[in-house]
């Protein structure tokens, strides 16, 4: 057996495996929800701007980021959670 698990004497070709696929918008949608919770924010994609934006609350400022990752660095550092 190699560290998947299959039988060392199969080719690549001859495993018959059936794998996941990876749906990249329920993920999304799950951190946006996640960020709205966390933070109370409302968080939307710019489609003219090809950015992530938040609003949040209390503030009157817009944060906008290329990544999601990168706009909850941003929240983060916003809201002074993070030193």
């Amino acid at each position: 057996m190699n560290p998947a698990g299959y039988p060392q004497h199969l080719r690549a070709d001859e495993l018959h495996t059936t794998t996941s696929r990876i749906d990249a918008r329920s993920i999304r949608d799950a951190e946006l929800g996640r960020l709205a919770r966390q933070f109370g924010a409302i968080v939307w994609w710019g489609h003219y701007t090809r950015a992530w934006w938040v609003m949040l609350p209390n503030s009157r400022r817009l944060l906008d980021a290329p990544t999601l990752a990168a706009l909850e660095a941003q929240i983060i550092r916003t809201l002074g959670l993070m030193r």
